[in-house]
């Protein structure tokens, strides 16, 4: 049986606002890894037949996508 399960993250953005640079840079280079992490995924599902989901992926690099859109 599939069971659909959705989470939510909310977080306070004057305390996201007033977090320290170091991690927010941190934050920001993890999802500019997420880029990287969906080409592996993608080779090895070539080459190891690993499960691999498009509609997963695609929301991982529109939020990827998202972030760096919103940078400066």
């Amino acid at each position: 049986m599939l069971v659909s399960r959705h989470e939510v993250i909310i977080g306070d953005t004057k305390i996201l606002a007033t977090a320290p640079s170091e991690l927010k840079s941190a934050g920001f280079g993890d999802m500019i890894a997420k880029h990287i992490g969906l080409v592996y995924w993608q080779i090895s599902h070539l080459l190891a037949n690993e499960y691999y989901c498009e509609k997963i992926a695609g929301l991982t690099r529109d939020a990827a996508d998202s972030l760096l859109d919103l940078s400066d």
